[in-house]
């Protein structure tokens, strides 16, 4: 499980590569499991921090994280 914990933080720092222009540092995001299992196996925090630092919704952010995100070619379904 690690090494998709890996893969998936390598890809979210790809997308924010996209996303984030400038040059003032993003604090740090997390990825944990979250506490319900409803919510998926993963969560991170990239896209209120990302709309607080750009001034955008965090709704609009995260649309355009999830795009970035999953338009990264070495994810692979599993």
């Amino acid at each position: 499980m690690l090494a998709l914990q890996l893969q998936i933080e390598k890809a979210i720092e790809r997308a924010l590569l996209q996303l984030d222009q400038d040059d003032k540092p993003l604090p740090k995001w997390s990825l944990e499991a979250p506490v319900e299992s409803k919510f998926g196996d993963y969560a991170t925090n990239v896209a209120l921090l990302l709309a607080k630092k750009q001034g955008k919704s965090p709704q609009t952010v995260a649309q355009s994280f999830v795009t970035a995100f999953y338009g990264d070619k070495s994810l692979k379904p599993i």
